[in-house]
């Protein structure tokens, strides 16, 4: 079974023989490395291209937070998965505006399905949310009928939206949201959302380096500069069981608070 490593202290990390070692004043840890896949680093680390050559061969992804925990960037592996004829197919369906709508158009449904079981897990506990519910039902219909990308990304908005409506139903005021806001995150709530993500985008992007999949060519967000959009494709329709179903959690169970200004 594959391992994820999360090192939150400031430090040092590097190769210690067949192994890794992370020391700082405080603690010295040996890490085995059979078994991890992927390592978090949240504090501020040293690191030198020993330790990179180390993390390659063994096939280990690293990803880095800044201070404040936004994510900065990754180091992968040199790609051992490559695949000519699944690119070109990749790209085939990205050009075919037939073929990228079913992709795309099941991301938007996947969304809007993991939304409605989110909802259904408060509805169990005495929640009502039938109007939200049935919003997002409809606007889930919606996405058989689309001939455009454009109107899936409008339909993505609406389900999203009306998710976010509907948090004063079962979250303390201060964690309510009118809107989603990312750079910079506006209240805690948005804050806690962005970190989530984030941290889900890293994983379903270290999935995808395991298999032949080319990250750059996406179906729903459009592919661009600088980004791994196919795991932002991915990821959205995980979000509301991963990354808000476990803030949800932690608040209702008062596992984090706001502290006093």
């Amino acid at each position: 079974m594959n391992t994820t490593i999360y090192i939150t202290k400031s430090g040092r990390l590097s190769r210690n023989d067949n192994t890794l070692l992370f020391e700082n004043i405080e603690i010295k840890k040996v890490i085995p490395v059979e078994g991890i896949d992927t390592i978090y680093l949240f504090g501020e680390t040293d690191l030198n291209t020993k330790l990179l050559n180390f993390l390659s061969q063994k096939g280990i992804s690293l990803h880095v937070f800044n201070y404040y925990g936004f994510f900065s960037g990754s180091y992968y592996p040199k790609d051992k998965y490559v695949s000519g004829k699944l690119l070109i197919q990749q790209v085939n369906h990205y050009n075919e505006t037939f073929k990228r709508v079913k992709i795309a158009s099941t991301f938007v449904r996947g969304i809007g399905s993991n939304i409605l079981d989110t909802l259904d897990h408060y509805s169990k506990h005495g929640t009502d949310i039938a109007t939200p519910r049935k919003l997002i039902q409809r606007q889930i219909e919606k996405t058989y009928e689309a001939k455009e990308v454009n109107e899936l990304l409008g339909i993505e908005g609406g389900i999203w939206a009306t998710f976010y409506q509907s948090f004063k139903q079962f979250l303390p005021e201060e964690f309510v949201m009118q809107s989603r806001v990312i750079r910079p995150p506006d209240n805690p709530i948005n804050a806690l959302i962005s970190f989530g993500n984030s941290m889900l985008y890293t994983q379903v992007l270290s999935q995808i380096f395991q298999t032949q999949l080319n990250p750059t060519i996406s179906y729903l967000h459009e592919p661009s500069e600088k980004r791994y959009s196919l795991s932002l494709d991915i990821a959205e329709s995980f979000k509301p069981v991963i990354v808000y179903k476990t803030i949800f959690k932690m608040i209702n169970k008062k596992m984090i608070n706001i502290s006093p200004k």
